[in-house]
């Protein structure tokens, strides 16, 4: 009988040890997948998109949710309000951190404050394409000089979402030289370096708030704007704008997508796993529509009344030499400001540009 007991409780030893090592989540080499296995809660997270659904800045994160939703058995739900019914431009980081939202298109022309170490992204002339911009974005990130600005906006990067550098664009006034420029009131809504671009070549920058874009070109407050060709084709800019040249941009934006950092540490090691790499897929995603999508702007825009024209070779250097100084001036603000590795981040964002097609 004693042999029995002992036996019994043998196996009842061995029995809580095997109950021990699964509830702390056995071999994690996985990558954590088999820590939740038991797991059946569902983590919905609300997010925040200003744009309609099927616009480009919101298409991916569509995508994201079904996909995540799918490859998480369920266990992941993304509740996307579009149209900004829960936060309007510039207001995306307070709602992060106040608990409007814990996802959110985050427009970083209207928080450029909040990202000292990219808003470098604003400043005309360091880039001329979307791709360009996603590679310096991604260096930066590398290098490691993003990580205070994550860390004070309490968020993690699900993915970059560049945007096309800023096209000028005008009503009446064919601009074939830097010379045409003075004089001309052309509106802007974003940092001040575009403001600066604008001055430097002689025309007047007219801060705008970008919802009043088409009704001041109607009735000729300002003589033309900067903005994506794409989003001017989309919003039908091409009723109130007559040329645009091609050449020369002013700045450019992007809208990433951010979710709170406290949020997506909530998530269990195996949901992360998963999480990060439907993330990676979206960044693909997202690039591969757009390609698909400024492939022909120019054409679109032609085509319903807008002339799109390329300007000579010597007027975009002209324009090229007077954006180059801003780049300095950027690296004067952020190096009084404290940041001493500015200079570093534009060397390596000039570095990776001439590097990126």
């Amino acid at each position: 009988m004693k042999k029995f007991k002992r036996t019994i409780a043998m196996i009842m030893t061995a029995l809580m040890a095997i109950g021990m090592l699964a509830g702390c989540g056995g071999d994690s080499s996985d990558g954590g997948s088999s820590a939740n296995e038991n797991d059946d809660t569902v983590y919905t997270f609300t997010v925040a998109a200003r744009a309609a659904e099927g616009d480009l800045t919101v298409a991916s994160v569509t995508w994201f949710a079904e996909e995540i939703e799918s490859r998480s058995d369920g266990r992941i739900v993304l509740d996307i309000q579009y149209n900004g019914v829960l936060c309007s431009q510039g207001s995306e980081f307070e709602s992060l951190q106040s608990g409007i939202c814990d996802i959110a298109v985050a427009s970083l022309s209207s928080s450029i404050d909040k990202w000292p170490s990219i808003s470098w992204v604003t400043v005309p002339g360091l880039f001329s394409t979307y791709t360009q911009q996603s590679a310096a974005l991604n260096a930066v990130q590398e290098a490691g000089y993003i990580d205070d600005d994550f860390e004070s906006n309490n968020v993690v990067l699900m993915w970059w979402q560049p945007a096309e550098c800023f096209n000028y664009a005008f009503t009446d006034e064919k601009v074939e030289t830097i010379e045409d420029l003075k004089g001309l009131k052309i509106g802007y809504a974003g940092s001040a370096y575009i403001s600066e671009a604008l001055n430097a070549t002689g025309a007047v920058a007219v801060g705008t708030n970008a919802a009043d874009f088409y009704m001041s070109l109607n009735t000729g407050v300002i003589d033309g704007f900067v903005n994506p060709a794409r989003y001017m084709y989309d919003a039908q800019f091409y009723e109130v704008v007559s040329y645009m040249p091609i050449g020369i941009t002013c700045g450019a934006s992007n809208n990433s997508v951010y979710m709170n950092a406290d949020k997506y540490n909530s998530l269990p090691d195996d949901l992360k796993t998963i999480f990060d790499e439907v993330c990676a897929e979206a960044a693909e995603h997202f690039l591969s529509n757009a390609e698909s999508l400024y492939v022909d702007e120019y054409d679109l825009l032609t085509e319903n009344g807008c002339e799109c024209y390329e300007l000579d070779e010597a007027v975009v250097e002209e324009y090229n030499a007077l954006c180059a100084e801003l780049s300095d001036d950027w690296i004067l603000e952020q190096t009084d400001a404290g940041r001493t590795n500015a200079e570093a981040i534009i060397n390596l964002v000039n570095d990776t540009v001439a590097t990126t097609e």
